[in-house]
């Protein structure tokens, strides 16, 4: 997991991480069976994956030195 997240902030879902790597993709490691998995490349203003509820995330994005959270489905 060296080098995974943009910043250090993940969420966790039941045994799921869920984070953005510096390359801005939006990853999910499952604690089970040790396995990562991209799930989408984001764009570059998105900084956190700030919660997950099963199929649905709610990420952080910088906008014009704002912060704006903007909701996203998870599949």
């Amino acid at each position: 997991m060296a080098n995974k997240l943009e910043r250090p902030y993940f969420s966790l879902y039941e045994r799921d991480l869920y984070g953005i790597s510096p390359d801005r993709k939006l990853w999910r490691y499952n604690l089970d069976d040790d396995v990562l998995h991209y799930i989408a490349q984001l764009p570059v203003r998105a900084r956190c994956v700030s919660d997950v509820n099963g199929e649905q995330a709610l990420l952080t994005y910088m906008m014009q030195l704002n912060r704006e959270l903007v909701s996203f489905s998870v599949q």
